[in-house]
């Protein structure tokens, strides 16, 4: 079936809708359309100043999530997740793997790093970030780190009790003659609740 007509398709959760140049569609050809493309919804993730942070691509099996691929902005594979149900069906944790199959090495996402050569290239500047953190007095665990470019990053650590529940701060960090540092610490931490 030939799609060319289609200009752009906006999906959120399990519905899907597709922006056309013609106007007027055959009510039929877009309920095809939106089922086939619901069947890997994408989700989108945006940066504060409200840039792309990265975006994701899911699988469902009887309403179920049972495999997300997430993105970075350029729509290089970053990582995957694989849910863990348990034995009642409730979600219970999540598995994630790197793009080249093998164990995720955080307990938190990082976004960015496959612009930079994968997680390989990063690890070191990783580690650097969670010493810094642990020096300032960071007493939050680390949600994610998002690599903004080679030199810019931005933490965000914290606890998350619930949908919206939870609190922590936002690190902006960077990277000076090979060492991640705080550059202005006013500025450079924000709370978030």
């Amino acid at each position: 079936m030939d799609f060319s007509f289609i200009q752009h398709v906006v999906t959120t959760s399990r519905t899907s809708i597709a922006v056309c140049k013609q106007a007027l569609l055959p009510a039929a050809l877009l309920l095809t359309l939106s089922n086939a493309i619901a069947d890997r919804p994408r989700s989108i993730s945006y940066m504060p100043d409200g840039s792309v942070k990265a975006y994701s691509e899911s699988e469902y099996k009887n309403d179920k999530a049972v495999k997300t691929e997430v993105f970075d902005r350029s729509g290089r594979l970053e990582f995957v997740e694989y849910p863990i149900y348990n034995a009642s069906g409730k979600f219970s944790g999540k598995k994630r793997i790197g793009p080249d199959s093998k164990p995720w090495p955080y307990e938190f996402p990082v976004y960015g790093s496959a612009a930079l050569g994968g997680t390989a290239k990063v690890q070191d500047d990783i580690r650097q970030i969670e010493s810094l953190l642990a020096k300032i007095g960071n007493e939050h665990p680390i949600l994610e780190v998002v690599f903004i470019n080679r030199h810019h990053v931005r933490v965000n650590t914290g606890v998350i009790k619930g949908p919206l529940n939870g609190h922590g701060r936002y690190y902006n960090l960077k990277k000076k003659n090979g060492v991640w540092i705080q550059p202005n610490k006013d500025k450079a931490v924000t709370w978030w609740a």
